[in-house]
């Protein structure tokens, strides 16, 4: 939440916020760079209540429940700004939001090759996670004695 200022917010990471999004402006123009805004609920990513104007650089915005709209739009595309996938380590709702190698946010792995650097609070923590696909009789078969 800012109000009345003019903060610079970087390296944070926005995951699962409720009703107030990621981050609240109101008479305030941040600048955030190399930052994580993802799933959140609300009014989504960043919201504004005046015109506002944060400049962003550097920041994967995806899957809230709006993403690039209102005072962020068309800047998806710009400064190092994407959408895509952060890849946390672990799963929803273990707090593990380290990245995994392979994250379109740790460095050198930026989607347009743009020198960002790290993007968000955490570094890498794990390698990439694969997915096995399995029938359920196989599932049960694990289990069972």
């Amino acid at each position: 939440y800012s109000e009345w200022s003019t903060p610079i917010i970087s390296n944070c990471t926005y995951v699962a916020n409720l009703a107030g999004g990621g981050i609240y402006c109101n008479f305030s123009s941040p600048q955030i760079e190399n930052s994580i805004f993802a799933s959140n609920t609300g009014p989504g990513a960043i919201y504004c209540e005046t015109p506002d104007s944060p400049t962003l650089s550097c920041c994967d915005i995806y899957d809230n429940s709006q993403d690039w709209w209102g005072c962020i739009a068309g800047q998806e595309g710009i400064n190092g700004n994407f959408s895509a996938d952060p890849q946390f380590c672990g799963i929803a709702g273990t707090g593990n939001f380290r990245l995994q190698s392979d994250s379109p946010c740790a460095p050198g792995n930026h989607p347009s090759g743009d020198p960002c650097g790290l993007i968000g609070a955490f570094p890498v923590g794990c390698g990439t996670v694969s997915v096995e696909q399995k029938t359920w009789g196989a599932i049960k078969a694990t289990y069972q004695e």
